[in-house]
């Protein structure tokens, strides 16, 4: 984990959330650690491929480390709530904590990330399973194409323009 503008150190707790009507809904995810709270704001996707990256790292850490040991108290009064622009996730080298860095719309993603917090595999495999809820929680996705569908008629490009099923 490198330089952060805010380093929110150990996580007390991850919630994947998302607002308003499917088909306008906002994700975020929600980060309370020791040194205050950031609420970050991202697309459907980037919230699904986090997930998808966190399940990928969990595969590499060992049994024993998936154990989710009690959190410190939040002591902070930082309060962050920004737009996401680059978001990482990673291991340490022992495998038994993981990282989160964010960057936001006002930091250079070449530079130092707006925000770094550090978690136990159990909060993030909890993290990665709500996201995908959240995620699948919206409007169904089209048979042919995998566009979302809604309540009008879906012109589906793969049923050359007739609207599918």
């Amino acid at each position: 984990m490198g330089e952060a503008k805010y380093p929110l150190g150990r996580v007390v707790s991850l919630a994947a959330e998302a607002v308003g009507a499917p088909g306008q809904r906002r994700f975020y995810l929600v980060v309370q650690a020791q040194g205050g709270t950031a609420t970050l704001w991202m697309e459907k996707q980037e919230l699904f491929q986090l997930a998808i990256a966190i399940q990928q790292l969990l595969t590499r850490v060992p049994e024993a480390s998936e154990e989710r040991p009690t959190p410190g108290q939040q002591t902070g009064l930082l309060n962050l709530d920004f737009n996401v622009v680059q978001l990482t996730v990673g291991l340490d080298s022992a495998r038994t904590s993981f990282h989160l860095e964010a960057w936001g719309v006002t930091q250079p993603v070449d530079g130092a990330a707006t925000i770094s917090a550090a978690g136990t595999p159990g909060q993030f495999k909890a993290l990665a399973a709500r996201a995908l809820e959240v995620c699948a929680a919206g409007r169904p996705a089209c048979p042919l194409c995998g566009a979302p569908m809604g309540q009008e008629p879906h012109v589906c490009p793969r049923a050359n323009g007739h609207t599918s099923p």
